[in-house]
């Protein structure tokens, strides 16, 4: 790990033995956790979808988030399906029973976005996979929140 001004540059290794790069620009991420956790009262549950399962909590430590998040395990066995990680995440989120549902996923397609409306009380935000999410996709996801 490395750390650039607010950006922190952090290389590894998966579980699945693939190697990754994320740049984050940490005090921007750790304001926006804050406020979703402000937004909600707490009252909020984050989860990774990822096939990186428990590496992905690694991304937090990196942000010097303390709490860890459980995962919904994904199955590469459906890459090619259109919105990929649908299968999995699906009945995870049907389960959970809850108010409000925001799913960010660099690769949603047409078919996850129908669901979000479909379902209603969802937000499905896909971030440019470069750049990542943006201030304005932060500000819809809090604003989804809110209510407003």
């Amino acid at each position: 790990m490395v750390e650039l001004d607010s950006h922190t540059l952090f290389e590894g290794s998966t579980v699945t033995g693939k190697y990754y790069i994320i740049a984050l620009d940490v005090d921007r991420w750790v304001k926006f956790l804050s406020d979703i956790e402000e937004v909600t009262g707490g009252d909020v549950v984050f989860m990774w979808g990822s096939t990186w399962e428990e590496d992905s909590n690694t991304v937090l430590e990196v942000l010097g988030v303390e709490k860890r998040w459980s995962y919904i395990p994904i199955s590469r066995e459906d890459v090619g399906l259109v919105t990929w990680k649908m299968r999995s995440v699906r009945p995870v989120v049907e389960s959970l029973n809850a108010s409000k549902v925001v799913w960010v996923e660099d690769d949603l397609e047409g078919d996850a976005f129908e669901w979000a409306n479909e379902r209603g009380s969802m937000l499905a935000v896909a971030p440019d996979r470069e750049s990542g999410l943006s201030d304005s996709e932060m500000r819809k996801v809090l604003s989804f929140l809110k209510g407003s």
